[in-house]
């Protein structure tokens, strides 16, 4: 399959999600904004915990027999079978909770924005009626 064709769908899917943030932001709730991020957390918080449920460690060995053929061998050892080093551990499960997390912070800047400009121009609204009493 070609690159390209998917390049294009996967920038169609961001903007998709961009565009409708933007329009949850700018609704009269404050709720609707939240929920795109709300998901994008939650999608992070599932993705850390299934790294603490599953760490492996796979080795491949490689040898040579004597007729000439090569054996390959595939050991896994999951972190209950092998002793991990913790702070491998937390260093990765912290590493993927921010990189996980990054469009939960951009969602939020978009909400941001779009919720300030709202109060923004509900406060000139105000400002023009009392003029006009």
């Amino acid at each position: 399959m070609r690159v390209m064709p998917l390049i294009i769908i996967f920038i169609l899917f961001i903007s998709g999600i961009v565009l409708l943030q933007i329009y949850l932001s700018k609704s009269k709730s404050k709720w609707l904004g939240l929920i795109l991020p709300l998901v994008f957390f939650l999608i992070s918080l599932i993705t850390v915990f299934g790294l603490s449920f599953y760490t492996s460690n796979t080795t491949q060995m490689q040898s040579i027999s004597e007729d000439g053929t090569v054996i390959n061998k595939v050991i896994e050892n999951t972190s209950k079978e092998s002793e991990t080093d913790i702070s491998s551990v937390i260093i990765m499960t912290v590493t993927t909770f921010f990189l996980y997390n990054i469009p939960t912070i951009i969602l939020l800047l978009i909400y941001a924005v779009h919720r300030e400009k709202r109060k923004r121009n509900m406060s000139l609204d105000k400002m023009k009626v009392q003029d006009l009493e």
